[in-house]
């Protein structure tokens, strides 16, 4: 067993030998940064521990100089040293980017910290311990089990830790810990080429591993925690770390977000967030259908085909969040489609044909054809065509015929979601360019019930109450306004007891009816023809 305390004596004396010798090259003084440029955390030695005879000299100049005071075995000498930099014995600097051949060891003037060293800490000097292991002769496929213990033995209690003895693999482990120090290093979630991950394991290995990623099929992708991309020329592959796997290092890094382009909005599978949906039996048999289609189709087949789906139904009822939770569950990005319409001559159509012949495409190429593109309230988009007797009139014309040009060349999958299905409010010629309908009714009994128990309230240990709730037809979204309501009147001083929620729901019934949309006759076609 290595004894490190014996070895910290030697190299001390050694650090003192220098001292009373020749002069060591010293590092020029730096200029202080201004307050306004200066970091949260400074890992550059300041001017007062220049003065007290801080030196440092690159990895393999550092390594010669002790190299009789460290062990002789490559493994013990790089635990080591290793050691001895998370017990600031010496400091090995944070490289200015990956495997920097410059990156330096601070031997001299380095006094114990008290504060508690981080996992973003370790993340930082990741590939300074890679250049340090090359240095010293180990093989690179040594070095991922050496990583990973470390990671293990230094931050046991680390989410990050967990995450990695959830992977069967150590080398799986060791490529997220890659990929998250690669994103510490550079400060932004950059691709990392898939040649990167070859030299740490074998070729049969990383064989397995690069079919597991093309075929989607790698754990730290079926579970978000990286995001695999293609380029749109050569068709390289690549992975990013996303939202998911950098709260792993940063739990308060934002989860929730999403990324803004001109006319819709894109939002990652991990950064939706659950939510429990119940429909009525004869919807969730179609619903049910079109999930299998989108779980077991291979993502090349939306190279060439187009699948067009309506959801139809009543306002509330789960259409849109159906989409949503769908792309959660079955690892697609959301693209959730805004306002294309513009008031300038030429722009609706612009518009139009930038998001669904260029960006959706360019979107598709990057996230391995896993991008569902949504359209709330398609009326607004997919209107009639009148006669042309106003400019105005002239313009929404255009703006349809762009729709369903763009929509004979659609390759990939596009949601619509809609009140009514009408042909007095939705341009038939549109219409017939998707394959599915699939009706949202309100909730059956059963589901409201269902809904019911999963909102927290008074009623939720009472199968009576929940089945005396259930009697009311509304929606998903009336009962979420009828629980939010009683949530308010405590500040107003009332109590949220049975009287106040039956008038509440009387309140919730009156404004349905004057709010729900007369029920399409449409044809059922598609999933609703076959779930009938």
């Amino acid at each position: 067993m290595l004894k490190y305390e014996e070895y910290v004596e030697l190299f001390r004396k050694k650090v003192a030998t220098l001292e009373k010798g020749s002069p060591v090259k010293r590092r020029k003084s730096r200029p202080r940064p201004s307050a306004k440029d200066e970091e949260e955390f400074d890992l550059i030695p300041t001017d007062e521990d220049e003065a007290q005879g801080v030196s440092e000299l690159s990895i393999s100049a550092f390594l010669s100089k002790f190299d009789e005071v460290l062990p002789k075995n490559p493994l013990d000498r790089f635990e080591f040293l290793v050691e001895a930099h998370h017990r600031d014995v010496i400091h090995f600097l944070a490289p200015e980017e990956r495997f920097n051949s410059s990156t330096k060891v601070v031997f001299q003037g380095v006094h114990p910290s008290e504060e508690i060293k981080t996992i973003i800490d370790f993340l930082e000097v990741f590939f300074s311990f890679s250049l340090l292991s090359k240095e010293m002769g180990i093989s690179a496929r040594s070095f991922p089990a050496l990583m990973v213990n470390k990671c293990k033995d230094w931050f046991p209690e680390s989410v990050l830790v967990e995450k990695c003895a959830e992977l069967e693999k150590v080398s799986d482990a060791f490529f997220l810990l890659y990929t998250l120090a690669h994103y510490v290093i550079e400060g932004t979630s950059k691709r990392i080429g898939m040649p990167k991950f070859k030299k740490f394991v074998s070729a049969k290995e990383f064989l397995f591993f690069m079919q597991s990623v093309n075929r989607a099929t790698h754990p730290l992708l079926k579970s978000n925690y990286w995001v695999m991309e293609k380029d749109m020329w050569d068709d390289e592959i690549s992975i990013t770390t996303n939202k998911k796997s950098i709260s792993l290092i940063m739990p308060d890094f934002e989860a929730n977000g999403s990324e803004s382009y001109d006319g819709f909005e894109l939002i990652a599978p991990g950064d939706i967030k659950p939510v429990s949906l119940y429909y009525s039996s004869s919807t969730q048999s179609s619903l049910d259908r079109l999930k299998s289609i989108l779980r077991s189709c291979p993502p090349e087949v939306w190279e060439n085909r187009r699948l067009g789906i309506i959801l139809a139904g009543e306002s509330g009822a789960g259409k849109t969040e159906f989409v949503a939770q769908a792309c959660r569950e079955l690892g697609f990005y959301y693209a959730n489609v805004g306002s294309l319409n513009n008031m300038y001559v030429g722009k609706t159509e612009e518009n139009i044909k930038r998001v669904f012949e260029t960006e959706y495409p360019k979107l598709m190429k990057k996230y391995n054809n896993k991008v569902i593109l949504c359209i709330n309230e398609m009326d607004n988009l997919f209107g009639v065509k009148t006669p042309v007797t106003t400019s105005s009139a002239f313009h929404t014309n255009a703006g349809i015929s762009q729709i369903l040009r763009s929509l004979d060349t659609f390759k990939g999958i596009i949601v619509g979601t809609l009140n009514e299905l009408s042909p007095e409010r939705c341009e038939p010629a549109a219409i017939r360019r998707f394959q599915y309908l699939i009706n949202f009714t309100l909730p059956d009994f059963e589901a409201r019930k269902l809904i019911w128990a999963s909102r927290e309230g008074f009623w939720q240990q009472n199968p009576t109450m929940i089945n005396c709730l259930a009697q009311f037809e509304l929606s998903g979204s009336d009962i979420h306004s009828v629980c939010e309501k009683g949530f308010f009147l405590q500040f107003a001083g009332d109590e949220f007891a049975e009287n106040a929620l039956f008038d509440l729901i009387s309140e919730q019934v009156e404004l349905g009816k004057k709010t729900r949309y007369t029920k399409s006759v449409g044809s059922s076609i598609g999933f609703q023809k076959l779930a009938s």
